[in-house]
């Protein structure tokens, strides 16, 4: 009798489960519908039609990628000018390079810093939630101010609004509608909740990250000889003066050039020729309304034409950058020089060469003001900066938690994220010996100190409780943020960032009718 070979089991078992996969879809399928598997939603419900992207263990709704990517792509757009985009065209159809030469479109572009942007977010935020950073009640009550204001603006944007009438459950769809129309389709009010809570933990988290992050004397040693030259950089301000061929010549141009250069001795002869020399220049950036009238184009320039240059400036010729790091060529010196590619004729002065051994400071302040300039105010404001040493003297006195009370308590908006420059926990870093700097903090920062060295010390304004970072050289001190902004980067990049089904629902920006 012919004996029956066995059967392949382990094949039995796979086709088994594919059975009760593939009946388990349907199962699904009858219940929540096909377009649970397809389509997108406002509520963060996070279903495969729902969902965009994955970035590192997180997923991103459509609505959440649509949020980042319209305020992302509207930034280019309302400056399409200064990109040279056409918003009239289809933005897969221009070009343009990126830093490393690369040619993309613009709807390329678009997407690649909208998941940049997102990437950086969640990098952050994943951190933080591992280290245990969550959202404060203050942060709480500030999200729930926000989504306040956008449910009263859009109640008050909706024609069929009516206190009285309307259900908990209509509000919210005028909400999400008004939200859907502002920031992207199937941006709703709980999309908006939700990049509120990872922006407040990702950006509580970096600042403990860029608080505590270093750089290895070996490192920065490094990366300052290899780019020795970036470090040797001349101040200047220069004119450009344009010339088509046509209307005005390069002879034309040149001639207007070397009037101006015997016209100048310093930085203010030079932005008095502006209006004159660069006549062409600024009649362009009126009639494209970069500027709304020609002195206001004037005053823009004006800002702009006074700049540091680098050895490896490739804005200018190269006998322009050969001349300015020339050891013969003085400060104060003017000379013309034509870029026959750009058609323009600059007109350069050469103000100093700046030293990148220059001695720089970084320190932390928290500075206590007196309310009144009366002695008794003056002593409060002593006793307050002795009682914030002994909070900090009772802590695990790190540098971070120095910042964190300098975020409490400092009465210098400009050093504390809440003000005017957003820098956080009363950071000043790089800071030269001349700079506007209270000379009292000065003297105390140039003397010997280890980091992490903590005093009071009375300025003009008031008492100043510092934390010593470090000293050292201009060159040095700009090579160290790079190699900590790289370092910075490697975590961002470490995420890695997978399409899913949902990103086929995500908008793209459409071209303005002509």
């Amino acid at each position: 009798m012919a004996k029956v070979k066995n059967k392949d089991k382990s094949n039995n078992i796979k086709i088994f489960i594919i059975a009760i996969f593939v009946a388990a879809v349907i199962a699904v399928l009858a219940v929540l519908g096909v377009g649970y598997y397809h389509d997108a939603n406002n509520t963060e419900t996070m279903s495969p039609g729902n969902v965009a992207l994955v970035v590192g263990d997180t997923e991103i709704s459509v609505g959440e990628y649509n949020y980042y990517y319209t305020l992302i792509s509207n930034d280019f757009i309302n400056s399409a000018d200064e990109y040279g985009i056409d918003t009239t065209k289809d933005y897969s159809s221009q070009t343009t390079t990126d830093d490393n030469g690369k040619k993309l479109t613009w709807a390329q572009v678009f997407e690649n810093q909208t998941k940049s942007q997102i990437k950086t977010v969640i990098a952050f935020y994943e951190a933080g939630v591992k280290n245990g950073f969550e959202v404060s009640s203050s942060q709480w009550n500030e999200i729930n101010e926000y989504l306040d204001n956008i449910e009263s603006a859009a109640l008050k944007s909706s024609d069929s609004y009516n206190s009285t009438d309307m259900s908990d459950s209509e509000k919210m769809s005028v909400i999400n509608s008004y939200l859907s129309d502002t920031f992207g389709k199937y941006c709703g009010y709980e999309t908006v909740k939700k990049i509120l809570v990872q922006t407040y933990i990702a950006r509580d988290y970096m600042n403990k990250y860029n608080v505590e992050s270093r750089a290895t004397i070996a490192d920065v040693k490094s990366y300052y000889n290899e780019h020795i030259d970036d470090f040797n950089s001349a101040t200047i301000a220069y004119l450009p003066i344009k010339y088509d061929g046509k209307t005005v010549t390069k002879s034309d141009a040149e001639k207007t050039a070397q009037s101006c250069v015997a016209k100048i001795k310093n930085r203010d002869d030079l932005l008095k020729l502006v209006p004159t020399a660069c006549k062409s220049l600024l009649d362009a950036r009126v009639a494209d309304s970069t500027y709304s009238s020609f002195a206001d184009a004037v005053e823009g320039f004006k800002s702009v034409l006074v700049a540091s240059v680098t050895k490896n400036e490739s804005s200018f010729p190269t006998a322009a950058n050969e001349w300015l790091f020339r050891s013969s060529t003085k400060n104060n010196a003017v000379k013309a020089f034509t870029d026959e590619q750009n058609s323009i004729v600059y007109v350069i002065l050469r103000e100093n060469i700046d030293n990148p051994n220059v001695p720089t400071y970084s320190y932390r302040d928290i500075l206590v003001k007196p309310s009144e300039n009366k002695q008794s105010y003056w002593t409060e404001a002593q006793e307050k900066a002795q009682n914030l040493l002994s909070a900090y003297n009772n802590s695990e006195q790190s540098e971070y938690a120095f910042a964190l009370l300098a975020e409490k308590n400092s009465d210098d908006s400009a050093s504390v994220s809440s003000g005017t420059n957003g820098i956080f926990g009363g950071l000043y870093s790089g800071i030269y010996s001349n700079s506007d700097v209270d000379k009292s903090i000065l003297k105390w920062v140039s003397s010997k100190h280890s980091r992490g060295d903590v005093e009071i010390v009375k300025g003009a304004d008031g008492y100043h409780l510092l934390y010593y970072i470090e000293g050292t050289t201009d060159g040095l001190y700009q090579s160290e943020q790079q190699v900590i902004t790289q370092n910075r980067q490697k975590l961002i990049d470490s995420l890695k960032v997978t399409n899913k089904t949902g990103f086929s629902n995500t908008v793209k920006a459409t071209p303005k009718k002509s």
